[in-house]
């Protein structure tokens, strides 16, 4: 069964930035899509441009585990969740079978 990953934030205001991923997250992203292991289905920007969702859908249960596992997507959340606590912006988390 699929996997499906929602990443919702919201910033205090447009003056705050995003923070963005580094390149070695990237290019994970890239190879699990060239592997057929993930449909990375983009960014959507909403309510006045303060509500940021990522959607991603795993192809399996397996390969969502893995992603989440990689050292270099441990290091994305980490750097992600301190960026967006010292910066007031908030996120959660949709998880679901798909």
């Amino acid at each position: 069964m699929a996997k499906q990953l929602k990443l919702i934030q919201q910033r205090p205001n447009t003056a705050t930035a995003w923070h963005n991923a580094d390149d070695s997250f990237k290019n994970l992203k890239t190879a699990y899509v060239a592997a057929g292991k993930l449909d990375d289905q983009g960014v959507v920007v909403s309510g006045a441009e303060v509500i940021r969702t990522w959607t991603l859908v795993f192809t399996t249960e397996e390969n969502y585990n893995e992603f989440i596992n990689e050292d270099v997507s441990l290091d994305y959340q980490a750097a992600r969740q301190k960026y967006n606590s010292d910066n007031g912006i908030s996120e959660s988390l949709d998880i679901q079978d798909v």
